[in-house]
């Protein structure tokens, strides 16, 4: 029995009628795609991204004023886009190129062709490099061509936008015009439930009531509501209510007057909606209901398949959550499956298989195609992830590390070491029928290629002990010991070679740049072989010439950096550059910029010196709840819960590391020795030992660097803040905040909160990104040689040479962000207040910033030698803005 209700299925352009509170969003969208050759359309799962498409911005047009093809990726996007546009010009020459297409629907119809390109993710998450690349190459081809009357709109998630930026450099309008989908406000909910029962015939016995009602049992106190989660409660709901208003009702009957749009009468009172429970417990109940019914169904077919429901499904959830497509073929009613479907779905016997998918299809779970298979939505997609076994989530795991393998392998030609393959071979058989074909190969190469290098090892050894024999039997020749001489001339230099390279690499993981230089400037003069020199020294002397030309303060050591370069052997283009630096005697930041943007890597080295910024997602209204109520996990009395109200902004990826801050003190001329922990100064590791005013220096310095005005107006005058309460803080300078300036700072102690989060409607963790702190942070239990068990101790953390460790290796919170717990502790700009929180939640409020005085500014974040307790989000730590540890750093936001 069905309903008159969406379910789980997109609005379609035949269902305008009923698709209500999104006028605002169709008519910006159909303006921007008027306008514009290239649009983005993204927001959150079930925001209702490809509704707003397929049926707002359809019923905008009439049918002669647009000739729209809906593509999605299946096994490969550009075979489904040439696929899509040949069924409607079937006719063209043979191997027609995709712009030879589109041209000629453009003539044929007399229209503009749209290609709408819907859940794009599925090209990010599964689609190979040279699949993208080929995509890339296709929108860049249609967009470039004026004489064209064809639009694009890509349709994607918001958390996988960011991997659209590879390609900006490729269309760099890529990005001029994005719609985001915000989630709907309770008002606009309220509206569209209203409406919606008014339509279907249903009265509602409170309208207001009812709507809130059913708006709390959909939101669970959280902003933002699924809107597939809206459609499938509604429907649900009615069908309990019909089957109790008419028991003895003919489902056939039923069937017949939904299709003509003839509803029955029912009634959804306040007490059937009370009774009637959480979405969560509706969808899990739906899902478990189905599951159970199939799989009693084909019991006699399952054998020893118990859960073969559970397996199919899983077959059509990517590792990462995210719904993906299967694609098929029917012959004689049989479902027949492509070869690269998953291994686990082709394995089952054919009759078994269409059985199962046959009625999953029925049950509404999964949706047909003419050649592919697919979950209803992303939200079924995301209930299935959340079941999965705990093997299965640690196999997903290596899936993905192996697949960020192969992309680098793809990029510098690594294999895997025999390490890494030591560690896979447990799980390499239960592995297999996942992993596509090109990783399966790497990881053949990869035992291929540790083979020969042991060969090549054993090899060498043989080779150089028959060397040896060889001098012994004819050392008294002349031959002999001019052989020998030769081979210790060689060997002789190689060796002085190599003690020259490596401490300059170690120099340059340390900071000390200018000793790295007077090393591999020295190595640079050594006589070795030609190709041993340039791959051992080019991309240490580029990142050298980078640092120097950067900084701006010593352009010499730039210009005998690019002096060792260009002796060195570059391209034609790069050595004009570098020949031209020295000549001319380059001095100013300025002029070597052209130069810096042509070195190898130079995105790699403006990535490893510049903080990288991602946005945090604020919502529609941009409230969330922060701090903690009194029942939570190690609540303290200063984390009152209340709601905070912020605008948008960009949060650094991670902490400023060592890398960062020495370009700044390169800049500066400011010695980093100060700054340097017991266990060493490495590049990778976040900063430690600042004080929270040189992190507002910092902020300043970068706002200058990159032409942007400083945040901060800072009076370098001791003791002239008389707002600094503090009896420790000898300097007390005054730092005055001027908030409307766009540009880089410190985050308030709300913006750390929300990001660390993950934004407003993120799931509420204990720590960043999730609840077990050891696949999230380095804290005081592993932050050393050995995992440390039981409860804190200070000498043990230090006998354990327990210290900080390179940023971004635990995993990223739900938007991205690393080390936001653990690591180190990270500056804020507000004073802190024990009870500050507390006044915040008598009213809502606005971007706050804290105290107006106080003896203290807030860090947040806990540190590698700190505790579970302090680790979690909610936790306050504080002290005077001269205070210096091994344990505090800090990471800056963007205000736009």
């Amino acid at each position: 029995m069905r309903s008159p209700f969406k379910f789980l299925d997109p609005f379609q352009q035949n269902d305008a009628k009923e698709f209500f509170g999104r006028d605002d969003e169709i008519a910006l969208l159909y303006d921007s795609v008027n306008k514009n050759r290239l649009v983005i359309v993204y927001g959150t799962s079930g925001t209702g991204k490809t509704s707003l498409v397929q049926c707002g911005l359809s019923s905008r047009f009439d049918s002669t004023d647009w000739f729209p093809l809906f593509v999605r990726r299946g096994q490969n996007i550009n075979d489904s886009l040439r696929d899509a546009l040949l069924k409607k010009e079937p006719t063209i020459s043979p191997s027609p190129s995709i712009l030879e297409i589109v041209a000629r629907l453009n003539s044929r119809y007399l229209r503009p062709v749209y290609l709408i390109f819907d859940q794009l993710e599925e090209l990010l998450i599964l689609g190979q490099e040279a699949e993208q690349k080929t995509f890339i190459a296709t929108v860049k081809e249609l967009l470039q061509d004026t004489d064209l009357d064809a639009h694009i709109i890509f349709i994607l998630r918001e958390e996988f936008l960011a991997r659209l930026y590879a390609f900006e450099k490729e269309i760099p309008t890529l990005f001029d015009r994005r719609l985001r989908v915000e989630p709907m406000s309770d008002g606009k909910l309220r509206e569209v439930i209203q409406r919606s029962t008014r339509q279907f015939n249903i009265q509602l016995e409170d309208p207001e009531k009812n709507a809130q009602q059913i708006i709390a049992s959909l939101s669970a106190g959280k902003s933002g509501i699924s809107l597939p989660y809206l459609q499938v409660y509604l429907d649900m709901l009615w069908r309990e209510d019909y089957q109790r208003t008419y028991p003895q009702a003919d489902l056939e009957e039923l069937e017949a007057a939904l299709a003509k749009k003839q509803y029955p009468k029912l009634e959804f009172n306040t007490a059937e909606i009370s009774a009637f429970g959480k979405i969560e417990d509706v969808l899990a109940r739906f899902l478990n209901q189905q599951v159970t019914l199939i799989q009693k169904e084909v019991l006699s077919q399952a054998g020893e398949n118990r859960d073969v429901v559970k397996q199919v499904l899983d077959c059509f959830v990517t590792d990462e959550g995210t719904k993906q497509q299967v694609c098929y073929s029917s012959q004689q009613e049989e479902v027949h499956l492509d070869p690269r479907a998953p291994e686990d779905l082709r394995k089952l016997p054919v009759p078994l298989a269409t059985r199962v998918l046959r009625l999953l299809e029925k049950s509404r779970i999964l949706r047909f195609t003419e050649e592919s298979i697919e979950l209803a939505h992303d939200s079924l997609a995301a209930l299935i992830d959340q079941q999965r076994s705990d093997v299965q989530r640690r196999l997903n795991e290596l899936h993905n590390r192996l697949k960020n393998n192969y992309r680098e392998y793809l990029d510098n030609k690594e294999f895997l070491t025999r390490r890494q393959l030591m560690v896979l071979e447990e799980y390499l058989p239960l592995l297999q029928p996942k992993l596509d074909q090109l990783v399966l190969d790497f990881i053949a190469a990869s035992y291929a290629d540790a083979e020969a290098r042991e060969y090549d090892e054993l090899k060498k050894a043989k080779v150089q002990e028959a060397k040896e024999k060889q001098l012994r039997e004819n050392a008294e020749t002349a031959l002999a010991q001019l052989e020998q001489t030769l081979f210790v001339i060689r060997e002789r230099n190689l060796e002085t070679f190599r003690m020259l390279v490596d401490p300059g690499i170690r120099l340059i993981g340390t900071l000390d740049y200018a000793e790295a230089l007077q090393k591999l400037g020295t190595a640079a003069a050594v006589e070795v072989e030609a190709e041993v020199k340039r791959v051992a020294l080019n991309s240490l002397l580029c990142e050298l010439l980078f640092v120097f030309a950067e900084g701006g303060r010593r352009p010499e050591l730039a210009r005998e950096a690019a002096g060792h370069l260009l002796r060195l052997g570059q391209s034609q283009g790069l050595s004009g550059m570098l020949d031209r630096c020295i000549q001319e005697e380059w001095f100013t930041r300025k002029q070597f910029a052209s130069l810096l943007a042509a070195l190898p890597h130079y995105e790699l080295l403006k990535s490893r010196y510049y903080p990288v910024m991602l946005d945090v997602p604020v919502g529609g209204d941009g409230v969330f709840e922060m701090g903690t109520g009194p029942d939570e996990w190690g609540h303290r009395s200063d984390e009152t819960l209340h709601k905070v109200k912020l605008l948008p902004y960009q949060m650094a990826m991670t902490p400023v590391t060592f890398y960062q801050f020495a370009l700044f003190s390169e800049a500066a001329g400011r010695r980093l020795s100060s700054r340097t922990p017991y266990w060493g100064r490495f590049g990778d590791h976040p900063l430690v030992n600042v004080n929270w005013y040189e992190a507002v220096e910092y902020a300043n310095w970068l706002n200058e660097q990159l032409n942007l005005p400083p945040c901060y107006e800072i009076k370098k005058e001791r003791g002239s803040d008389p707002n600094n309460e503090s009896q420790l803080d000898y300097l007390k300078w005054k730092v005055t905040w001027k908030p409307d300036t766009r540009g880089y700072r410190l985050p308030t102690e709300a913006e750390w909160e929300l990001a660390a989060r993950g934004g407003v409607g993120a799931p509420r963790h204990i720590f960043a990104g999730g609840d077990d702190l050891g696949e999230l942070a380095w804290y005081w239990a592993n932050s050393g040689d050995e995992q440390l068990s039981g409860n804190w101790d200070s000498n043990r953390i230090l006998e354990n040479n327990g210290r900080t460790h390179p940023v971004g290796n635990k995993k990223a919170n739900g938007i991205g962000l690393y080390d936001m717990t653990g690591n180190i502790y990270e500056w804020c700009w507000d004073w802190y207040g024990d009870d500050y929180y507390a006044e915040c939640a008598k009213e809502e409020t606005k971007n706050p910033t804290g105290p107006e005085k106080g003896s203290h500014r807030v860090y947040r974040g806990g540190s590698w030698d700190f505790d579970v307790e302090e680790c979690r989000l909610a936790s306050r730590f504080a002290d005077h803005p001269g205070y210096r540890n091994h344990g505090v750093g800090f990471r800056l936001v963007f205000a736009p």
